[in-house]
């Protein structure tokens, strides 16, 4: 209640947090000295939570993370113009997913039902486990858990989906 910025939901859902993209390693074995050896895989990055080390996930050389802030960022515009209150925002799979929600003000009344509206939301989708990419779309399911956001992102209407790829690499 009374969130008024994506920096107030990024803090309060506790999406306050960073990724990086970190090499990887397979262990090679020994050598003489009792030192262990690494090889580095080639194209394998490891997707890390800064705050706790935790590994998201793995992505090849191309893959670009995107910050949960700088994902979030698109609905300050929305929400600073009185044309939508963010409602809910939270993190799937221990951080790989992380979605926010805000409710759209427009919304329809039940025919011959009173007091039974519905609303339509906006929400954003961003992963860090290198599957899938930003999305974003008009739905009328609220999301709260990982069955409801699927459901608003297979059901969203003018759904769009940008990937975490540079091309030219």
């Amino acid at each position: 209640d009374g969130l008024q910025t994506t920096a107030d939901a990024i803090r309060e859902a506790g999406l306050d947090w960073t990724v990086s993209k970190q090499p990887m390693y397979i262990h090679s074995g020994v050598d003489a000295d009792g030192n262990t050896e690494a090889i580095q895989v080639p194209d394998a990055f490891a997707m890390v939570r800064d705050t706790d080390k935790n590994i998201l996930g793995v992505t090849g050389n191309r893959y670009t993370p995107v910050q949960n802030v700088e994902a979030f960022q698109f609905f300050d515009r929305i929400i600073g113009e009185g044309e939508a209150i963010i409602e809910s925002a939270g993190s799937l799979r221990g951080g790989q997913l992380i979605w926010i929600l805000a409710s759209l003000p427009e919304h329809m009344e039940v025919k011959g039902i009173s007091g039974d509206a519905i609303k339509p939301y906006m929400f954003l989708s961003n992963s860090h486990d290198g599957k899938t990419g930003v999305n974003m779309g008009l739905t009328m399911v609220r999301i709260v858990c990982n069955n409801t956001l699927n459901l608003a992102m297979t059901q969203a209407l003018n759904k769009v989906s940008i990937r975490h790829i540079v091309t030219g690499k």
